[in-house]
């Protein structure tokens, strides 16, 4: 997904690296391998312009997944089939952070149920802050990694999927002045039995 500002279009191309799912709890998790783009294409260099501004990332997810959690860190680029990313202690978790939240509530709606005259949300917007110095520093080949975890994926078929709407803009800004777009796509993974999709980018404003 894209991360814009001032003219000069940046984003993250975000390939799907792995995806568990947990048929027990129906928690599905994924793994996600996150790499610059320019203007003039995917980049090899570090992280700078999200090193200096930071990241606001926001989710809408179904209430009916009851929470959604976020970790990232850095490594270097996958380039061969096969490899996994960093180990799973390097992640730092994210903890939902109350002003991005407000934010997203502020500026996105939500899908209500409707009963006669009652109505509530199905949906809901989740909302994280990656502070600048929190990012590691750069490496060889440098990526981001991003492990997302949904709670309660009961898909009604192994084959089966859920699209949730992604929006992201720098630390230093408001989703109400500027945000890019993007979706992310759920399955089982393939070790359950489900497909494996990357993420799409759908606009950069």
């Amino acid at each position: 997904m894209g991360v814009g500002g001032g003219g000069q279009p940046h984003g993250l191309s975000i390939n799907t690296i792995h995806t568990t799912y947990d048929s027990t709890s129906g928690r599905v998790t994924r793994i996600s391998e996150a790499g610059i783009i320019g203007a003039f294409g995917p980049g090899v260099g570090d992280h700078s312009i999200i090193r200096t501004r930071g990241l606001k990332l926001g989710f809408r997810i179904r209430r009916a997944h009851v929470s959604a959690e976020v970790g990232f860190t850095t490594g270097t680029a996958t380039t061969a089939p096969g490899q996994t990313g960093p180990p799973p202690g390097q992640y730092v978790t994210l903890a939902e952070d109350p002003t991005v939240t407000q934010d997203l509530q502020t500026v996105f709606a939500v899908d209500q149920c409707r009963l006669l005259w009652f109505s509530w949300p199905s949906e809901r917007w989740i909302g994280f802050n990656i502070q600048p110095g929190n990012i590691p520093a750069a490496v060889t080949s440098d990526r981001l990694f991003f492990r997302i975890a949904l709670g309660r994926f009961n898909t009604i078929h192994q084959k089966d999927f859920d699209v949730l709407p992604v929006v992201a803009t720098f630390g230093d800004s408001s989703f109400a002045a500027h945000y890019a777009l993007g979706v992310s796509v759920y399955t089982r993974g393939a070790t359950a039995g489900g497909a494996l999709f990357h993420t799409e980018v759908l606009g950069v404003e």
